[in-house]
């Protein structure tokens, strides 16, 4: 299986950021969490990777990621941003 390295609707997850007042670097943060639990996920595992961030309660917020196949090459999954929720 090929690494992920990106998250596919990355500037749809920092507008949601920034309505919040949270900054770009938090949605860096929050992207190399999700990439590093995709890539150390198994076949069968789970296709949705929530990360939630709890240590500063100003940032307290949970996101919600999705696991895809590339349509051309189903052998490479791909990240996707699929939604913020900010608590």
């Amino acid at each position: 299986m090929h690494a992920i390295v990106a998250v596919e609707k990355r500037d749809e997850l920092d507008e949601e950021l920034l309505e919040v007042g949270m900054s770009v670097q938090t949605g860096d943060e929050i992207c190399d969490r999700a990439i590093e639990e995709a890539n150390d996920r198994k076949e069968d595992d789970s296709e949705v990777i929530i990360i939630k961030l709890e240590d500063d309660p100003a940032d307290s917020s949970i996101t919600e990621f999705e696991l895809l196949h590339d349509e051309d090459n189903p052998e490479v999954k791909k990240l996707s941003f699929k939604a913020f929720y900010y608590l």
